[in-house]
């Protein structure tokens, strides 16, 4: 599974084009399918208390090792540091449902906010995430399996160390 920004419109079965602009806030997770239902709970709890924001464009790089994609790394615009508060808060419910990442090294201090496919103009809105499902391998049987619309108050608790992204 993983989260995305836009947020996909319809539930279920969906054709996924890695291609276009996305914001990916966790890297690939699984979690075993009995915890799902909890994971989902936390998610929305977790979500629902983090205010829309805006995200501003930095540095262009590549990342990725057997493909390489065009990416550019960005920042909240209000505050820096609130992608990777929204990314470890929402790692943490992973690792409470007993779920484990694919790339770990990826994950809380590893994580690197970026958008895949930069096509926007200076900034950009987050106002909803999806959960997505990737049932035959990562971009493969793809399955939207909730949205989330971020429209709450902040601060939260952190769940790991935060240091602004190099713009």
């Amino acid at each position: 599974m993983s989260f995305f920004h836009p947020a996909g419109k319809e539930l279920g079965e969906v054709e996924l084009d890695l291609g276009r602009a996305h914001l990916t806030v966790l890297p690939n997770f699984s979690v075993p399918d009995e915890n799902l239902p909890q994971l989902r709970r936390l998610f929305h709890s977790i979500v629902n208390w983090f205010p829309t924001f805006s995200i501003v464009p930095g540095i262009a790089m590549e990342l990725g090792e057997a493909v390489k994609v065009p990416v550019v790394l960005v920042a909240g615009k209000e505050d820096p540091t609130i992608l990777q508060e929204l990314h470890c808060s929402l790692a943490a419910a992973v690792q409470r449902t007993s779920g484990y990442f694919r790339d770990p090294e990826f994950v809380e201090e590893g994580f690197l906010p970026h958008v895949s496919h930069w096509a926007s103009p200076e900034e950009t809105r987050l106002q909803d995430l999806t959960l997505t499902a990737h049932t035959e391998g990562f971009g493969q049987g793809v399955r939207n399996l909730a949205n989330y619309r971020l429209n709450g108050s902040f601060p939260l608790s952190l769940a790991c160390p935060l240091s602004p992204p190099a713009l």
